[in-house]
């Protein structure tokens, strides 16, 4: 003889879904999940912003005094200042941990 099927069958495998889902949250929150955050990540970043913001700086005054047929679109200028940000910081973090790897060797 078969078990149930149908409803009742689509009714016990969400039921067991949802009980599986709950006991893998609780036991993901019993379980410590402190990370340890490293002391040069904030300088690093800091550097990373500035070198950002003085990069972003030199390409708005370069390009308001470039003298071009088609001048670069306002949108196109966002997006330019947001990667350059976005690669300062990535690069700068990438830094860290090179420098966190050696000084580990040590």
């Amino acid at each position: 003889m078969a078990g149930p099927s149908g409803p009742i069958r689509a009714h016990h495998v969400h039921r067991t879904i949802v009980h599986q889902f709950h006991l893998f949250h609780q036991e993901r929150h019993l379980q410590p999940q402190r990370k340890e955050i490293s002391k040069l990540r904030r300088p690093f970043v800091i550097g990373g912003g500035i070198m950002g913001a003085l990069l972003c700086g030199w390409y708005l005054y370069s390009n308001a005094g470039r003298q071009a047929p088609v001048p670069d679109p306002i949108w196109a200028r966002f997006v330019n200042i947001a990667l350059i940000m976005f690669v300062s910081i990535y690069a700068a973090n990438l830094l860290r941990r090179v420098v966190e790897f050696f000084q580990k060797r040590r």
